[in-house]
């Protein structure tokens, strides 16, 4: 189901990976299968997917300001 927005987002020129595609993801899964929010399965993924991205925004902006800054060659190695 994520696959299916993100690749919707980036058709329709959105910011394809954010918490709101994660929240969206989440409450299509549950109209389909509401007893899958007791599942450990459900609230693993879903919790693993929004760390992932808040470790992404978070450290986002300090990588692409060491990449502005670098010469040329690191910037080819980051």
């Amino acid at each position: 189901m994520m696959t299916a927005i993100v690749l919707g987002a980036v058709m329709v020129d959105r910011r394809a990976i954010s918490i709101r595609l994660v929240a969206v993801a989440a409450t299509v899964v549950l109209l389909v299968h509401p007893e899958s929010l007791l599942g450990a399965s459900f609230q693993m993924s879903f919790a693993a997917v929004v760390a992932l991205i808040a470790a992404y925004e978070a450290a986002g902006a300090r990588f692409a300001e060491g990449r502005r800054r670098a010469s040329w060659p690191k910037r080819t190695m980051l």
